[in-house]
């Protein structure tokens, strides 16, 4: 995959991740792709999320940017609760496979 310089767009992982109610994490940015002006808004993943992750990269180097199937470009930080959560994850995106758009926008991408 090839991003353009300026541009954004979304992408997901090869992994499937099922988190526990007690489990949840968080999405950084390996710092060689930030290095290359690689930019990710990656969001809390909840306790009790399963699916694939889809992650918005914008790219703000100078210039292209690849990335080739199965490249590492995010890592997750799983963080232990005090107590499982109440209320798990059971929102539009549970179960997710591949890009899913916005739930602001009616259709996925």
């Amino acid at each position: 995959m090839e991003i353009p310089r300026g541009h954004q767009t979304l992408i997901h992982t090869l992994e499937r991740v099922e988190l526990p109610p007690s489990i949840a994490g968080e999405l950084f940015i390996r710092s060689s792709f930030a290095r290359e002006g690689l930019l990710g808004s990656f969001a809390f993943v909840d306790p009790g999320f399963k699916g694939q992750l889809t992650i918005s990269v914008a790219n703000l180097g100078l210039r292209e940017i690849m990335i080739s199937k199965g490249e590492r470009i995010v890592q997750i930080v799983f963080n232990e609760l005090d107590m499982p959560s109440s209320r798990p994850y059971s929102g539009r995106y549970q179960g997710s496979r591949g890009v899913v758009g916005s739930k602001r926008v009616s259709t996925d991408m």
